[in-house]
């Protein structure tokens, strides 16, 4: 097995992986995560659970952290300095998911709202 210094994993066997392989594809319910059938077998997958949970774990790149802070020094402007946090962070949820927040039929919020005794509503 060969080292991945920088992680500190190793790239699991050639039989580690045809075993996997075979293990996954007799897995009845396809529709779950193959990392949760790994963790089920840790023990036995050792090289290759530590290396899908590796990889799901780093998913995120800088550029979408960057991304995010930007949104939130757009937003977060002297004006708007007394708002509270669950509110600011809405706010930088709604810009940042542009496409979802574009996709939204105002019309259906509109009238949920206008339903609502207290007239107050979850957004996400």
């Amino acid at each position: 097995m060969v080292p991945l210094k920088n992680l500190g994993l190793k790239i699991p066997s050639r039989e580690e992986a045809s075993v996997v392989k075979a293990y996954l594809s007799r897995n009845e319910d396809i529709m779950e995560n193959t990392l949760q059938v790994l963790y089920r077998q840790r023990e036995a997958f050792k090289d290759t659970y530590e290396l899908f949970a590796s990889v799901a774990t780093i998913g995120c790149s800088t550029a979408v952290c960057e991304s995010t802070f930007s949104t939130l020094t757009a937003i977060n402007r002297p004006q708007r300095l007394s708002m509270g946090h669950e509110r600011m962070a809405g706010m930088v949820f709604l810009a940042f998911e542009k496409k979802r927040t574009k996709s939204v039929d105002l019309n259906e919020v509109l009238r949920i709202f206008n339903n609502m005794a207290n007239r107050r509503i979850q957004l996400f």
